[in-house]
């Protein structure tokens, strides 16, 4: 823990930085096949080695049961968020 900032610097030792809040709501997590958004989104599904497994476009819901199960990174206009695929 530090007790004093860094003078033009991070205290963030391993250099990630915060990343701003969810701006839409994305459900169920984990789940086994369709995830809902609270409104209509635009973005794209993008599993843990950075490749893009589907994009979506102005859809309220997409469905992942053809994806493996694992962690998947959710990128919209609104924001990211992270889901667990069962």
């Amino acid at each position: 823990v530090f007790n004093n900032p860094t003078p033009n610097g991070s205290n963030n030792s391993i250099g990630i930085k915060e990343s701003a809040a969810v701006a839409f709501v994305v459900y169920p997590s984990p789940t086994t096949g369709e995830l809902h958004f609270d409104r209509p989104q635009t973005g794209n599904v993008v599993n843990m080695q950075g490749q893009k497994m589907m994009e979506f476009r102005e859809q309220s819901r997409i469905d992942l049961s053809t994806l493996y199960s694992g962690l998947y990174i959710i990128h919209t206009s609104a924001g990211i968020a992270r889901i667990v695929k069962d």
